[in-house]
């Protein structure tokens, strides 16, 4: 028999996740000699900037990556893994998520090219001299601790368009909700045959495929399939799916969530989904109107 986590356990993980106020949307950035920056992304301002932050974090693109180009008193850029400012990661590009929230001194924006719907994977950090960018660029979170750290970092010539020669890199970028003592904490649990709590991070489900088309055998029924893979560290429950359907003008015109059994009758007797598991989505709707063309598909 397995036991409820233990109150004193409890009280540990509430501890290590105080660490940081909200350790799902807080980064890490850990430079050389030690150093860190910690940002507090903005998910309320940007969601589909920090959703694709998180996954490349998870998966370690970030690690390595230099500062190629950094402008005394305006800006430190990265995020490129070419290290030249062209290239990105092999995650699609992102829709721009202008706000007027004023970009200052420790903002943390996404870098893009002349089209606003080009950002990827870089990303700066603001000196001074970023007031002009609001509502131009999209900002997804602030520096709260360690901009000392962002202070030093080696900076380019404002001449060569801010490109830096043997530049500083990122050692290592990690979300504090992946602190390290989870591992522990299973081991221990083990040990004392207790539950801990599952990993809940829809975010890092991500959506690799879908099909949708008509049922042959019932006129007027849609059959919409699609596979997705758990991109969290850690397994994962079985997610709700929102499916969403909008018309040609980008209104929703309907959605439903639907449940793990509803999507999979086979999910409430399955496992969690492991970590880079891909999963399967069948499932049946009333073909809608004609002007209906996109269907969504989000995890809760």
């Amino acid at each position: 028999m397995r036991l409820a986590l233990p109150a004193f356990l409890l009280a540990l993980l509430a501890s290590a996740s105080a660490l940081a106020a909200d350790p799902e949307n807080t980064l890490y950035i850990d430079l050389k000699d030690n150093c860190r920056v910690v940002i507090e992304m903005r998910p309320d301002l940007a969601p589909k900037h920090v959703a694709q932050i998180k996954k490349l974090a998870r998966a370690g693109k970030y690690d390595g990556i230099v500062f190629h180009r950094v402008i005394p008193g305006f800006m430190a850029q990265t995020g490129d893994p070419t290290g030249t400012g062209t290239g990105g990661s092999d995650l699609p590009n992102i829709p721009a998520e202008f706000t007027q929230e004023p970009f200052k001194r420790g903002s943390v924006g996404m870098a893009r090219s002349s089209s606003p719907n080009s950002a990827n994977s870089q990303f700066f950090i603001c000196y001074e001299g970023c007031g002009s960018l609001t509502g131009q660029y999209t900002l997804f979170g602030e520096v709260v601790a360690g901009m000392d750290v962002v202070d030093k970092i080696k900076k380019g010539s404002q001449a060569n368009n801010g490109q830096v020669s043997g530049p500083d890199k990122i050692v290592k970028m990690q979300l504090a909700a992946d602190a390290r003592w989870r591992p522990a904490m299973e081991a221990l649990c083990n040990a004392l045959r207790c539950g801990l709590p599952p990993w809940h991070e829809p975010a890092a489900f991500t959506l690799v495929d879908r099909d949708v088309r008509p049922d042959p055998g019932r006129p007027g029924v849609l059959h919409v399939s699609a596979r997705f893979r758990n991109d969290a560290r850690w397994p994962q429950a079985w997610p709700q799916v929102l499916l969403t359907l909008s018309d040609v003008d980008g209104r929703v015109a309907g959605a439903r969530l639907f449940s793990p059994r509803e999507y999979d009758a086979r999910a409430a007797t399955r496992k969690p989904i492991a970590s880079g598991q891909v999963a399967d989505i069948a499932m049946d709707v009333i073909e809608p109107a004609p002007d209906i063309v996109a269907f969504t598909f989000d995890f809760r």
